[in-house]
């Protein structure tokens, strides 16, 4: 019986030090972790701009320009990292002036509107209708 518990007690310990053990895999360095993490960025980047593409009105410009919007996608595919980067970054750009352009539009039609109705008289070169 003696026998029979050390031989339980030995397997039991021997167990237990192999799964307490820590994993024999290599350290990750800081330099891994930021590539993994740039490599996320960049891919939703890359499917950022992907889908910016597939807009309808950007399609349309597209096409009215000659481009041939499915190879444009594919395009973007083949860019590096960086180049992707750097158009993501124009994109941004390219709504936040397109809002602001929309924005002045619509202050400058309001404006135009409230001067024909004589409630202001922002623009000189208007009559109200009163």
């Amino acid at each position: 019986m003696k026998v029979a518990r050390k031989a339980v007690a030995m397997v039991l310990m021997a167990s237990t030090a192999v799964v307490s053990m820590p994993a024999l895999a290599a350290p990750i360095s800081a330099d891994q972790i930021f590539n993994e993490q740039r490599s996320e960025q960049a891919m939703q980047e890359r499917l950022a701009v992907a889908q910016w593409l597939q807009r309808d009105d950007v399609a349309a410009e597209m096409v009215r320009l000659g481009v041939n919007p499915a190879q444009a996608v594919e395009r973007v595919s083949a860019l590096s990292d960086a180049e992707v980067s750097r158009l993501y970054g124009q994109m941004d750009q390219a709504e936040v002036a397109g809002s602001l352009a929309g924005t002045l539009a619509l202050i400058f039609v309001i404006l135009l509107i409230t001067d024909f109705l004589g409630l202001t008289k922002f623009f000189t070169f208007t009559r109200a209708v009163r």
